[in-house]
């Protein structure tokens, strides 16, 4: 009778010490800023437009339309396990880095934060994932998928995006005009 109480102890003692573990890691992987995945709409033709009409074919994203652009595009169910309830978008050089909040099976909330390399993959930006990690948690980067931000341009044909350059402020993109077949020339 002593011995099932000394192992009814250590049980008790063992389930404790995994809710008080359980608890804890809920608690630290826990987001910590109020983060939504509200956008204003922008039109990137338009910019586009304005700017062919001013003869520039250098047109400039601010960081705030980057962060619209994508949240625009963003799928909150991620996956069946998983939905994307915040999220914010930073440049970096050549890159983004995004922090995410979101719900793990409706139940566990959590802050994550990856990162991307911008790519241009027409007729998309592309976000393609470098690394991943949940608060100094890191994760492997495969549980990311890329993102495509499909960027519209105003006559195809005509202009398209030969650069891009992405730094800490903006990408800037150096458009070009294509050949001019349809003129007969």
């Amino acid at each position: 009778m002593k011995t099932l109480k000394r192992l009814f102890a250590w049980l008790m003692i063992i389930l404790l010490v995994a809710v008080i573990i359980t608890v804890s890691l809920i608690i630290y992987i826990r987001p910590s800023d109020n983060l939504d995945l509200n956008y204003s709409n922008i039109s990137i033709a338009d910019k586009i437009l304005e700017n062919v009409q001013k003869r520039s074919l250098d047109i400039e994203l601010t960081q705030r339309e980057v962060n619209n652009l994508i949240k625009k595009n963003l799928i909150p169910e991620y996956s069946e396990d998983i939905t994307i309830k915040g999220a914010d978008f930073q440049l970096r050089d050549g890159g983004i880095i995004a922090l995410l909040h979101i719900k793990y099976r409706g139940v566990v909330d959590a802050q994550i934060v990856a990162d991307y390399d911008l790519t241009w993959n027409k007729p998309n930006l592309q976000l393609v994932p470098v690394s991943l990690a949940m608060k100094k948690i890191k994760l492997p980067v495969q549980l990311l998928e890329p993102i495509n931000v499909p960027i519209e341009l105003p006559a195809d044909d005509i202009v398209s995006i030969k650069t891009m350059n992405v730094t800490t402020e903006s990408v800037k993109l150096k458009l070009g005009l294509n050949r001019l077949d349809w003129l007969g020339r």
